[in-house]
């Protein structure tokens, strides 16, 4: 089975980490960005199979990112995480 490779993006470092931990110790290959602009600066050097980000972040949010990913590779599967509950 083929392990997807993720790009994880936070603005918060214990969400990168305790995330990125548990997708790493099933064996996928993980990428992490502490926020949207650096997210922006990985996907101009790297294609991933999975972007998974923030919604809410600053100045850049989740959809900037995702944007920024399909345009890249329209094959890009995305995901938005949030802790805002509206």
């Amino acid at each position: 089975m083929k392990k997807y490779s993720i790009l994880l993006v936070d603005d918060d470092p214990y969400i990168i980490k305790g995330v990125g931990k548990d997708l790493q110790s099933e064996g996928y290959p993980v990428t992490t960005a502490n926020g949207g602009e650096k997210a922006i600066e990985i996907l101009g050097e790297t294609t991933f199979d999975v972007v998974m980000t923030d919604l809410i972040m600053e100045p850049l949010d989740g959809i900037d990112v995702l944007k920024r990913a399909k345009e890249k590779n329209p094959e890009t599967m995305v995901m938005i995480l949030t802790g805002s509950g509206t």
